[in-house]
């Protein structure tokens, strides 16, 4: 077994079948890694904490990948999570995703998640 993390085939929707199962866990450890090595260490550990990532298609406007993340958190830390610490969670997360050819696109407000990524874009 390698000690690498697998990493998604970025040619595929990321919630294909064979992409799925891999999603969750390179998208969180890549960005607490990547939040770490920046010096945001509270960030790397709120993403550290994130019990997982789901990660759903629902826009293909003008035919790029629209993407909404979810984080699901334990229900102690929910209230952690507020928009200023999603703001900060989604950044990283936004650089994750350029760096694999796709971006995230806008926050949903109000709500405990990460907005879209989309492919295609500009940074």
């Amino acid at each position: 077994m390698s000690d690498e993390l697998a990493s998604p085939d970025m040619s595929m929707a990321l919630d294909a079948p064979q992409n799925a199962p891999l999603v969750s866990e390179w998208l969180l450890g890549t960005s607490a890694v990547l939040a770490y090595h920046l010096g945001k260490t509270d960030v790397a550990r709120m993403i550290a904490d994130v019990s997982s990532a789901e990660v759903r298609l629902w826009n293909t406007e003008y035919n790029e990948e629209g993407y909404r993340i979810v984080l699901v958190v334990e229900p102690g830390l929910y209230p952690t999570y507020t928009d200023p610490e999603l703001d900060s969670i989604a950044e990283v997360i936004r650089d994750v995703l350029w760096g694999s050819g796709k971006s995230v696109d806008s926050l949903s407000p109000g709500r405990r998640s990460l907005a879209s990524a989309r492919t295609g874009a500009g940074r």
